[in-house]
């Protein structure tokens, strides 16, 4: 799985094939906001709603179950919910009964919940996923007064390889963009074939006009090429 913040989906185009958006609701304000969000995206984009309970950082948005419940049947999109700080079986019970067809990911961020992988992943249904954040886990070393060497050796190498013998899908970061400005969002698939409809509309009225045909085919021809190349920088399709 490869999860893109929907931030990104602002300025660039990830195909819904390959990419499934995460939707982070601490930087989400209200219902309205979140549903204009949501409605933005492609019709077929699997979508990770990720769920900010014990945000320690700003900002710290507070969702209760009922709002995302209602979310999640309002929009058959979401596919995923995370839940942040999942210490025990007990913290994912809530979301597994009342969301049961959406994939609930425990996201562990502390050494309760590296300790806990077994008994956390026993109540998971399919696909069993699990998330880590080594950033926040980092933290829960330090807070807890212990030597951080042990961050990797002791705690995330036992989980990935607890997940690796029991195929449960482990997501960790891979990656952060950072940029001074961001690029303009290129056109996507329904507004190139738009405009390629539009260009033809033209075109008729230039037939219905008595215009020379054969320049207006060529006309035609030459707004397709220009769009196949808006294609493949969208797709990667020749």
């Amino acid at each position: 799985m490869l999860l893109v913040s929907r931030h990104l989906t602002d300025y660039w185009h990830f195909p819904a094939s390959i990419f499934t958006v995460r939707v982070n609701l601490a930087w989400e304000t209200s219902m309205v906001l979140l549903r204009e969000h949501l409605a933005a995206l492609p019709a077929d984009q699997n979508v990770f709603l990720d769920i900010p309970l014990l945000r320690r950082k700003p900002p710290c948005t507070e969702w209760r179950v009922g709002e995302i419940i209602e979310m999640a049947t309002e929009f058959p999109c979401i596919r995923y919910v995370g839940i942040s700080r999942v210490e025990a079986p007990e913290h994912l019970m809530t979301y597994i009964v009342k969301l049961p067809n959406v994939a609930v990911v425990p996201k562990i961020e502390s050494i309760a919940g590296c300790r806990n992988i077994k008994s956390i992943a026993h109540v998971l249904t399919e696909p069993k996923i699990v998330m880590l954040d080594h950033d926040d886990l980092f933290h829960d070393i330090l807070d807890k007064g212990l030597d951080p060497a042990g961050l990797y050796d002791e705690h995330i190498t036992p989980l990935r390889h607890y997940c690796r013998q029991c195929g449960i899908r482990l997501l960790r970061t891979a990656g952060v963009m950072f940029a001074d400005h961001l690029p303009p969002k290129p056109p996507t698939a329904r507004l190139v074939l738009a405009e390629l409809c539009s260009h033809a509309a033209d075109v008729l009225t230039g037939i219905g006009e008595h215009k020379d045909v054969n320049d207006l085919a060529a006309s035609l021809r030459c707004k397709a090429n220009e769009l196949r190349f808006a294609w493949t920088d969208i797709t990667g399709d020749q």
